[in-house]
């Protein structure tokens, strides 16, 4: 009776086992969202923000209930990969839906990140979840500030880097033009030194035909 009361505890330990395996598996296998295709995609978005802090500037909304001023909570922040961030604030708050209703993608964006954090600084409200302390409750004239502000932000970084781009073609157009015309005044000066040479020459000969004669 105790060799099968024994032999019925490995088999359910082994079931139980397997359970968890399948409970752990289809946990793993869960798809993670993402803004980028492929792996390449993502490696080179993560190089440029390494490198030059090149992102996305989002604005999150929250279904939490507002408070009494009628506000609802709005989070401010950054990342290069917008959608999986979305995903993990949602995650990592219960009871309510996360959800992006404005971003922008530029250069340099925990800048300009700090920059709106300080423009409604006295609306910081700390939530829950992660990146807690980046919410803020908002008017509807304020959530439309901060998307015009964002707006404005990256439009003027596209201006400078277009000026910019205009200024390395104009000065890259005049070196090459200042080389082009010492090499014409070279070739022009070489030419010159063979006409006058043809000259001598042509001089030298008409002496000794006039001396043989």
């Amino acid at each position: 009776m105790s060799l099968l009361a024994n032999k019925r505890e490995r088999q359910f330990k082994k079931r139980n086992a397997r359970k968890r395996t399948r409970k752990h598996a289809s946990a793993r296998s869960k798809r993670r969202k993402s803004s980028f295709k492929n792996k390449r995609a993502k490696g080179f978005a993560k190089l440029l923000a390494l490198l030059f802090d090149y992102g996305y500037i989002y604005l999150i909304e929250s279904t939490h209930k507002a408070s009494k001023s009628g506000r609802k909570k709005y989070k401010i922040g950054i990342s290069y990969d917008l959608r999986n961030r979305e995903q993990n604030i949602d995650e990592s708050i219960k009871g309510s839906k996360e959800k992006v209703i404005f971003s922008v993608r530029m250069f340099y964006c925990e800048h300009y990140e700090g920059k709106l954090h300080n423009v409604f600084e006295q609306q910081q409200k700390d939530f829950r979840g992660s990146g807690y302390t980046e919410w803020f409750e908002l008017t509807w004239f304020q959530k439309n500030r901060a998307r015009g502000r964002m707006l404005l932000y990256k439009s003027s970084q596209q201006l400078r880097i277009f000026l910019f781009c205009i200024l390395l073609f104009t000065v890259f157009y005049f070196v090459k033009t200042a080389n082009n015309g010492k090499t014409f005044d070279v070739d022009a000066g070489g030419s010159g030194r063979k006409v006058e040479q043809v000259e001598h020459v042509q001089e030298a000969r008409g002496q000794v035909q006039d001396w043989q004669r």
